[in-house]
């Protein structure tokens, strides 16, 4: 049997999503709800209910854990100061593929989501709206 880099190093992140919003548009983001189905955010960078993305701003937001053999999922949930809303989604458990995705409704403004560093522990899922 082959090593298990899970068991090797107990303090380690195992798995880490870094979700990178950023606001291309010209209408100010509320960030009206999230919450995580698996793992927990980072202390330092989890989202606040009611905080404003002003256009231009780029805030990230870490969930992560430090359990092996567990996985980490969420979602963010923004409303734009014009009206609608976008969500944001990602889930990556043990054993499988990260994924992300995002979606509006009733809005004109639009949303393109990357996943960065899928081969690594730590993805980055960059959200742009324009």
């Amino acid at each position: 049997m082959g090593r298990n880099v899970e068991l090797e190093r107990p303090e380690t992140i195992y798995r880490q999503v870094t979700v990178l919003v950023t606001d291309s548009s010209a209408t100010t983001l509320n960030l009206s709800t999230f919450g995580l189905y698996e793992g927990k955010w980072d202390p330092a960078f989890q989202p606040q209910p009611g905080v404003q993305i002003s256009p231009g701003a780029s805030p990230s937001y870490v969930n992560y854990t430090d359990q092996p053999f567990t996985g980490v999922g969420g979602f963010l949930t923004l409303t734009p100061m014009t009206g609608g809303q976008i969500t944001i989604s990602w889930s990556w458990e043990y054993g499988g593929t990260f994924w992300g995705t995002s979606s509006t409704k009733s809005t004109t403004l639009q949303v393109s989501t990357q996943p960065i560093n899928q081969q690594t522990n730590s993805v980055t899922l960059q959200v742009t709206i324009h």
